[in-house]
């Protein structure tokens, strides 16, 4: 893996999902691109939990493009109604693909809780991104709010799929196990885990590796 420190440009940009305006962070490596201005980086699409873009997410966003091997963006789809977040999937998709640095062969996405849906659903529709295709589920086995049935029923679909998943469980981690703000909440079945963020932080990092072939 590199260890490659790079500095990192941050913006916000708008989009369009028919008459709808969407927003979203870009967070660029600026070393590679220094260095050549026509050099086509990977991207991740970072997807929101259900708050909106929060500090959490553009720090995560922020952590992955310091690596120097990424390209990020963060989408929002707060205020999201019934039938409208796949068309604001494909939206955010197509926004990150005519980027003109961007390898549109090299696009992954990645979410927490309400984001890790939208991920899903992004590859349930074939939007043909690569890191997507190739699932990886990280889940919080104290997690109340996403009983064992719910993964079993998204295992049995990923089968029918024959997709190439992973299904990682991690002892005592509860909904929201990656947030550090939920250190101290008190609502049944939430609560940050530092152990379970860290290890799924590491598996999510070698799971982009091998599907976007970053290094």
């Amino acid at each position: 893996m590199s260890a490659t420190i790079a500095s990192t440009e941050q913006s916000r940009v708008e989009y369009k999902s028919g008459d709808v305006v969407l927003q979203g962070m870009l967070c660029v490596p600026q070393n590679k691109l220094a260095a050549d201005p026509n050099f086509k980086l990977p991207a991740v699409i970072v997807f929101h939990a259900f708050e909106g873009i929060t500090e959490f997410e553009e720090e995560q966003t922020n952590n992955l493009a310091k690596l120097g091997e990424w390209f990020d963006v963060l989408k929002t789809f707060k205020d999201d109604r019934i039938g409208l977040l796949r068309p604001r999937l494909l939206a955010a998709l197509e926004q990150v693909k005519s980027l003109k640095y961007v390898d549109a062969g090299k696009i992954g996405a990645i979410g927490f809780c309400f984001g890790g849906l939208c991920a899903l659903d992004l590859a349930r529709i074939n939007s043909g991104i690569v890191a997507a295709a190739s699932v990886l589920v990280c889940h919080g086995d104290a997690d109340t709010h996403v009983p064992m049935a719910q993964c079993q029923e998204l295992m049995t679909e990923l089968r029918a799929r024959k997709a190439d998943w992973q299904f990682v469980f991690y002892g005592n981690a509860k909904h929201g196990f990656t947030m550090p703000k939920l250190a101290n909440c008190t609502r049944e079945g939430v609560g940050y885990n530092k152990l379970a963020a860290e290890r799924s932080w590491a598996a999510m990092l070698q799971h982009l590796n091998a599907a976007l072939k970053l290094y």
